[in-house]
């Protein structure tokens, strides 16, 4: 019984160090789930700060977005980059739920008018 008790208990603690290790080294596991039950694709504008990111111990950057579709959907993003993005640039990230896929800088001009009134 005692070996049990052990054997279950290791499992749960390489689960929990999984989940931090998942945590600090990927955009997350909420936005991981988001991602596979969404499976379109959605533009969203986002403007990037000087603090709306996290350096992870990898030298990966988190970077959390509030994006806004072409009708002023609100939507937080979440995205891993290897590179610090400049501050104030205006994107377009296509993203799967709150998971950034992918992205585009685009000039303030492109922008929708609503969702360039909600950036702003």
């Amino acid at each position: 019984m005692k070996k049990w008790i052990s054997i279950i208990t290791g499992i749960v603690i390489l689960g929990i160090i999984g989940i931090v290790y998942f945590e600090n080294t990927t955009i997350g596991l909420k936005p991981t789930i988001d991602g596979i039950v969404d499976d379109e694709y959605k533009a969203h504008y986002v403007k990037t700060k000087s603090d709306n990111y996290k350096k992870l111990w990898n030298g990966n950057y988190r970077y959390t977005f509030t994006g806004y579709t072409e009708d002023g959907k609100k939507q937080k993003i979440v995205r891993v980059t290897d590179r610090e993005l400049r501050p104030d640039a205006y994107l377009r990230m296509y993203a799967q739920g709150s998971s950034g896929q992918y992205w585009e800088e685009v000039q303030k001009d492109e922008i929708p008018e609503y969702a360039l009134s909600k950036l702003k």
